[in-house]
């Protein structure tokens, strides 16, 4: 897949996220996908990825700006801020980078790195 479908791919995925989405994202995924949020354990398939992006913790889809997309053949990076309200009202207001490593058009690696900006 080129890296014009990839960046096509990522800028639906933050779409799809950012409108509570979970199953079309998990779509993208390939069966044997591996998230990687840094300073966690990382997800192995679809299954966990699903269960975790299913948290009750935050029950509203997060309000998410993007700031950039990078392709860079199977590679593509996407960052900016996002702000989820957790179940008891607080809001978190985070900025992200997401890598996201793709093959024939599936997820097959996703590495996170989130900071609360209100630390």
């Amino acid at each position: 897949m080129s890296t014009a479908s990839n960046k096509e791919i990522v800028n639906k995925l933050n779409a799809l996220f950012a409108e509570g989405d979970v199953e079309t994202f998990i779509d993208y995924c390939a069966d044997n996908v591996v998230w990687g949020m840094v300073g966690s354990p990382a997800l192995e398939g679809k299954e966990a990825v699903s269960k975790a992006m299913k948290t009750d913790d935050f029950p509203d889809p997060p309000k998410i700006m993007v700031k950039n997309v990078i392709a860079d053949g199977d590679m593509v990076m996407s960052d900016g801020t996002m702000s989820m309200k957790k179940k008891d009202g607080t809001i978190v207001d985070m900025a992200y980078c997401d890598v996201y490593k793709f093959a024939n058009g599936q997820i097959i690696e996703l590495t996170s790195y989130i900071i609360d900006l209100k630390k």
